[in-house]
This record gives structure tokens, C-alpha cells and sequence, in this order.
């Protein structure tokens, strides 16, 4: 085996057991075994890993937009080029559309060459999904909602092979904005159900949110044979996680036991 696959090999066990660990709540030992996998990490690298997490799972945007600006405004252009795709997410995620706009124009061009070389069938979702995250960026849910289910019926018709239930978290966020709980339940619930793991960020950062929010939500329908459920798994996920991460485990913990003991 070439020293080249060997190394290769070795940057994808990293990122998966990173990914193990971000999920378990251990994110500072997630991002250390990540950069450890990197051939060369930039500060802009770093900040954008450490940024998703905080937006993501700690949900502290004002952290993550203050570190992502701290490091675009020494990175180099050539490094900013080639996260310029990820940059249009992020900003268009905290609702900046201006800026989201501006590096999805600059990854345009900066991919120019795999954009035209990119199979016809794959054109309507890559426009879709720009068009839903500036829907998101811009607060408009109804519109979100309509292209997450177009791009799911896309991806069917394109009969990929993937299981759609690996597709349903896609329109959580717009369901919650909408206040449409049971969609969220449906859809967490759907996703949890899926056939396979789905990319491994992915179930990182939604796992422990799918058993938390359920729970919560669960508890505010008053079913609390399935919120303890969720409560517990939650709970177990996330026994070890960060010292930061531990209130939203503590009160976990707690409302479980609460239930529990109103339950006999």
C-alpha cells in the first residue's frame, strides 16, 4: 500500500472518531483528534471547525460569528477561496445574507470548473439548496419548507440508492421557526429510524439533539413515558460530555428522574 492511501486511511479514521467523540459531547477531545488528521490546518481552518461546533451544538452563534470574523480578517485570499462555500453557509445560517451572498458568488467562481463539469441531474439541488439557505438567511420558512420536500422528491427520482430517511432533518429547523412541533417529532423520528448512519457529522452534531428536543417536546405533549425515554438516552449520550455541556445534562437528568418518580 502507497504510503499516500496509508495516510489517507489514517486522516479518515481520525475524522470518524472525532466525530464519535463530538457526538458523546467530548468536543474538545473531538477537535484535537480532528487536527491531528489534518495535513495542515489554517487559523481559519480551526475557526470554522470550532465555530460549527459552537452554533451547532453549544449554540452560542455570537461566539462562533466573532471567532469566524477574527480569523477571515488575516486569512490569506487563497485560503479563503477555498472555504469560500462553507463561509456562504455559515453566513447565511446566522442570517447574514449579504455576506452569505458574497462568498457563494466567490465560490462560484473559485469552482468554476467543477460547477460546469457537474451532471445535469445534479444542477436543480445545487440551486435549490442556495435558494433555501438564503430563504433561511432571510427568514422565510414557507419557502425553505417548499424546497427541502422538492429536493427530497429529487433525490428519489434520482434513485440514488440512500435511504430518504437521511434526508428528514433538512426541514427541522424551519419547522421550529414555524412552531410546528409535530412535524419536528415526525421528522427526528423518521431520521432516527433511518438504515444507515448517514455521514458522520451529521450524526454527531443531530443525535444528541434528536433525544434531547424529542424529550422536550415528548414532556410538553405530556407523554412522559417517551419524554423519560428520550430523557435517558440523552442522559447516556452525553454523561461524559464537556463541562459546558453538562447544565443541558443535569436538567436532563433531573426531569427524568422527576417523571420517574411521579410515574411510581
Amino acid at each position: 500500500m502507497l504510503v499516500s492511501e496509508v495516510l489517507s486511511l489514517r486522516r479518515q479514521a481520525n475524522r470518524q472518531i472525532s466525530s464519535f467523540r463530538i457526538r458523546a459531547g467530548r468536543l474538545r477531545e473531538g477537535e484535537q483528534i480532528w487536527r491531528e488528521g489534518q495535513e495542515e490546518v489554517t487559523p481559519l481552518d480551526e475557526a470554522m471547525f470550532r465555530g460549527r461546533l459552537e452554533m451547532q451544538i453549544v449554540f452560542d452563534t455570537a461566539a462562533a460569528t466573532g471567532r469566524i470574523l477574527e480569523a477571515l480578517a488575516t486569512a490569506p485570499d487563497s485560503v479563503v477561496d477555498d472555504r469560500a462555500g462553507g463561509l456562504s453557509y455559515f453566513f447565511y445560517a446566522i442570517g447574514d445574507v449579504e455576506r452569505g451572498d458574497e462568498f457563494y458568488e466567490r465560490n462560484l467562481v473559485v469552482d468554476s470548473v467543477q460547477m460546469a463539469n457537474m451532471p445535469e441531474r445534479f444542477r436543480p439541488l445545487q440551486e435549490l439548496g442556495h435558494e433555501t439557505d438564503r430563504a433561511f438567511a432571510r427568514g422565510d420558512y414557507e419557502t425553505v419548507l417548499g424546497n427541502e420536500k422538492e429536493m427530497e422528491q429529487i433525490w428519489l427520482r434520482l434513485s440514488t440508492g440512500q435511504d430518504p430517511a437521511n434526508w428528514a432533518l433538512g426541514a427541522v429547523p424551519a419547522f421550529e421557526a414555524l412552531g410546528q412541533t409535530d412535524s419536528v417529532v415526525v421528522r427526528y423520528e423518521t431520521w432516527l429510524g433511518r438504515r444507515d448512519l448517514g455521514g458522520f457529522w451529521g450524526d454527531a452534531r443531530d443525535l444528541p439533539r434528536a433525544y434531547e428536543r424529542l424529550a422536550q417536546l415528548y414532556d410538553e405533549k405530556g407523554d412522559l413515558e417517551q419524554a423519560a425515554g428520550y430523557y435517558a438516552l440523552f442522559v447516556e449520550l452525553w454523561g461524559d460530555a464537556d463541562l459546558e455541556l453538562q447544565p443541558r445534562v443535569q436538567a436532563a437528568r433531573a426531569r427524568m428522574e422527576e417523571i420517574v418518580r411521579e410515574r411510581g
